[in-house]
């Protein structure tokens, strides 16, 4: 799949070329079904070489032969659950399996289309899993569909701290005097819980690095370690981060993929929920966010925006309008969020689907 930056430099050096940008759902729970999505993108294509004007169908048909070349075959089996694809008359651009399902969309027109990308950019962004007990961390990388294992993480150091110390959780870097009373089963736990948190703290720095600036964090394990693991991660993550009570550290392959689509899903539609919100508070307040198509076409317009919100509904049913409203986005550095959830369900009711965050007030 492209990235972020992949489709900037793409919508930046086809602007002024015409493009044939294709999107299809090839995602069928009936087996009978598996090559429907063939059918629709041929009707599509036919429909839209009828409505184009003289002038066009021979650059439109060199880029349709092209497409044709690109085209899964049919004894293959799409990789995704979708496919996407910009052609040229030249040739083809990018074509690729995507993760997420599409709707069928065939469009004609000056740069590709990059509104409904947008919404598949979500599985850009990782879902890094910490699979933890009292010794070590399993790690790994969902993204694109994708699980990838990463190197784990283990106790390093002398794990037995002096006797008579103990350093628990929320104690860092202070030695406290054991209680006389204490059992030996008592103190046997705290060196633990000691030992433990020095793992924590690596863990932690670990997870920051592995995230980044947008990825998702998941941890799961024995419950008691996940949970310290979850309270020494950095404030800044916990947004981005949940602890999953039901992923045990010897989950398979196939249980660790779910939890962390699960993962992602719920921590996107949190996220969602807290911009929307931040957006219509401040939607009440003179030159801090705008709501509705003509409000955010202005703010564009005048290159306020900082960060640009669309419903699914209205990259669907106002194409154009949120295809430009995309472009104009990228195109002067502001950021491009597709909601979901409930969240997309607020937006379409309060602002018709579309609003922005503005970066300094309109006049």
């Amino acid at each position: 799949m492209l990235t972020l930056l992949d489709v900037q430099a793409l919508m930046r050096d086809l602007a002024a070329t015409k493009v044939l940008s294709v999107y299809v759902e090839t995602r069928a729970t009936d087996p009978a079904m598996r090559d429907a999505w063939r059918s629709a993108l041929s009707t599509a294509l036919r429909d839209l070489a009828t409505s184009l004007p003289e002038h066009e169908h021979p650059e439109f048909e060199r880029a349709r032969a092209a497409l044709e070349d690109l085209v899964p075959r049919r004894d293959s089996v799409p990789g995704g659950e979708g496919w996407v694809a910009f052609v040229t008359a030249t040739g083809a651009r990018h074509a690729a399996d995507v993760p997420t399902p599409s709707p069928t969309l065939v469009a004609w027109r000056e740069g590709p289309v990059i509104a409904p990308y947008m919404r598949m950019l979500k599985e850009h962004r990782p879902v890094i899993v910490a699979l933890v007990d009292s010794r070590s961390a399993r790690l790994y990388r969902y993204a694109w569909g994708m699980l990838e294992e990463l190197p784990e993480m283990a106790l390093s150091g002398d794990e037995h701290p002096a006797p008579g110390t103990v350093r628990g959780p929320g104690r860092r870097g202070k030695a406290f005097p054991a209680p006389r009373s204490a059992t030996g089963t008592e103190r046997a736990s705290r060196r633990k819980e000691a030992a433990f948190e020095s793992l924590a703290a690596e863990l932690a720095a670990r997870l920051t690095g592995l995230a980044g600036e947008d990825g998702w964090i998941l941890i799961g394990g024995t419950r008691e370690w996940a949970r310290l693991a979850g309270e020494a991660l950095p404030t800044h993550l916990t947004a981005r981060a949940t602890v999953s009570t039901a992923l045990d550290h010897d989950a398979t392959a196939a249980e660790i993929t779910e939890a962390a689509q699960h993962a992602a899903t719920a921590l996107r539609a949190a996220h969602g929920q807290e911009l929307l919100n931040a957006l219509l508070e401040n939607a009440g307040t003179p030159g801090r966010a705008a709501t509705g198509v003509p409000a955010v076409q202005r703010a564009l317009r005048g290159r306020a925006v900082d960060l640009l919100v669309l419903s699914p509904t209205f990259v669907r049913g106002e194409a154009d309008e949120a295809e430009d409203a995309v472009r104009s986005a990228l195109l002067h550095g502001a950021e491009v969020e597709v909601l979901s959830g409930d969240a997309a369900e607020r937006l379409d009711q309060t602002a018709n689907g579309v609003g922005a965050r503005l970066r300094f007030a309109m006049g």
